[in-house]
């Protein structure tokens, strides 16, 4: 399109210094000539201009719906990814708060307390176990 709208005003250019050389070379018959043509050109010119313009406009429309749809659909994840992180932190803030210091410090104390510990042990093993016991029952078996 660029070539084409030089290549105009290149013509544009000839055929106005055509018109001038006629007006002192020759009569006004010849130079009324040259001016229609210069007239045509003109209009060929301005029609190509347009055409060019129209061409120009109708491109960076295009361009720009194309950015449009491209940023609003990467907005789109983003966003949608973004309010499932929040919820999920929402979530954990919310049990966090939830939890009750008092009752949590009772249970993790009832639980580290010399009498729970010896009650977690299994009824089974005696005061006896020693680890090498337990190699010798494990070679017996196999």
């Amino acid at each position: 399109c660029g070539i084409n709208a030089e290549y105009g005003r290149d013509k544009e250019a000839k055929a106005v210094k055509s018109l001038e050389k006629t007006k002192y070379k020759e009569g006004s018959k010849k130079a009324e000539q040259v001016a229609n043509d210069l007239a045509t050109k003109q209009t060929e010119l301005a029609t190509k201009n347009a055409e060019i313009v129209a061409l120009m406009q109708q491109f960076h429309t295009q361009k720009l719906n194309d950015y449009k749809a491209v940023l609003s659909t990467y907005a789109q994840i983003q966003m949608l990814y973004h309010s499932r992180a929040l919820e999920f932190y929402t979530r954990a803030f919310q049990d966090m708060m939830d939890i009750q210091e008092e009752e949590y410090i009772e249970t993790v104390l009832n639980e580290t307390t010399p009498l729970a510990l010896s009650q977690s042990v299994p009824q089974h093993m005696d005061s006896s176990y020693t680890p090498s016991q337990s190699q010798e029952q494990l070679n017996m078996t196999k």
